[in-house]
């Protein structure tokens, strides 16, 4: 079982909680970059919301012999220290589209 989750540093890790070891992504360690949130966008995508405003798409590469995290795209924002983000339902259904927030609602 895997588990992807992001620190206050702004370092992302994909965790094998049964292997008990973790891969690394992110170079830049400052507490600028901060991982408020990390989302499930679909069941092989995660995006990571950071408190900078940058939000980071990341594929889940699951192959016979390993999984990794591939970045696929990164943009930023203007919402003001962002917390967290939610997948919208149209007509009953996901829709690609996510709603990003931060703790005064915006």
């Amino acid at each position: 079982m895997f588990v992807v989750t992001g620190d206050e540093t702004g370092v992302v890790k994909l965790v094998d909680v049964s292997g008990r070891t973790y891969l690394r992504y992110g170079d830049v360690q400052s507490r600028s970059n901060s991982i408020s949130a990390v989302v499930s966008a679909g069941k092989k995508s995660v995006l990571t919301v950071k408190i900078n405003g940058e939000i980071e798409h990341y594929s889940i590469d699951v192959q016979e012999d390993t999984t990794q995290l591939l970045l696929e795209k990164s943009a930023r924002t203007d919402i003001e220290r962002p917390t967290g983000m939610k997948q919208i339902i149209q007509n009953g259904t996901y829709s690609d589209k996510m709603l990003l927030y931060n703790a005064q609602g915006s």
